[in-house]
């Protein structure tokens, strides 16, 4: 069982506590953790290069020459692509999308993973809940200059407005929400500080209820047919057949 500190405002370590063994005790996959960062980073990125089409290029109104008796190739613009200053084909369209996609189940765990790799690593303190009347850099900086961290850190808290604003404009400091969480953040941080608030529902939102009673399991399948089946067919009653015919008797006349 992993088990995390507990501070106060003052820089104090009050208590211990056993973090959930369903979100930081996972087994890390290198794999789903580099699908999961590149996910992020291509999300971030924004198409730039633009290229102009024949159909923007300034010119080309005229044929430039008769289509026929010249000698030379027949053109109808002297914007077309293969010539010189013409438009470009198949060129960015400063539209596209960088997007990847990634099931949602395994983005989920590649955050887990993640927590759980920072919980080994003896990174993850807990704070106690901050109260705020007003945005205050000052105070927030204090705070976090009291425990034990250093470098980057990324804050994991409810939402909380005032709380969000007051880390704003704090260097090497990152905020973010409990359930807004992604791989990325949490793997370049070097410390990562919950809000002991924050910290039962991050296992909510990011533990799936895989758990089922044996209650709702489906009956056992037996050479391609569940009991529950065999049991309606052996209620079934045969038809009979009309001698002569091959057809059969309607229920109401049996």
């Amino acid at each position: 069982m992993i088990q995390a500190k507990i501070y106060n405002i003052e820089g104090k370590e009050t208590s211990r506590k056993t973090l959930d063994s369903e979100v930081f005790e996972i087994k890390p996959n290198e794999v789903l953790l580099k699908l999961a960062v590149t996910r992020y980073l291509a999300s971030l990125r924004e198409p730039i290069a633009k290229t102009k089409t024949r159909a923007e290029r300034r010119g080309g109104g005229r044929k430039p020459w008769r289509q026929k008796g010249t000698g030379r190739a027949r053109a109808g613009s002297k914007r077309s692509p293969i010539w010189r200053k013409g438009g470009v084909v198949f060129g960015p369209t400063g539209k596209e999308t960088f997007a990847k996609r990634i099931p949602k189940k395994a983005l989920k765990k590649a955050i887990l993973m993640s927590l759980s790799a920072k919980a080994k690593d003896g990174r993850i303190i807990i704070l106690k809940d901050i109260k705020l009347e007003r945005p205050e850099t000052k105070k927030m900086k204090s705070i976090l200059d009291k425990l034990p961290v250093e470098k980057r850190i990324l804050l994991i808290s409810l939402a909380n407005p005032i709380l969000l604003k007051s880390v704003e404009n704090i260097p090497l400091v990152l905020s973010t929400l409990s359930n807004q969480l992604n791989a990325y953040d949490i793997l370049v941080a070097d410390y990562l500080v919950i809000l002991e608030s924050a910290l039962d529902k991050i296992s909510k939102v990011y533990v799936s209820l895989r758990k089922k009673s044996s209650s709702t399991k489906p009956a056992r399948r037996q050479g391609g047919v569940s009991e529950d089946k065999k049991a309606i067919i052996k209620t079934k009653k045969p038809k009979k057949a009309v001698s002569g015919t091959s057809k059969t008797v309607p229920r109401e006349q049996q």
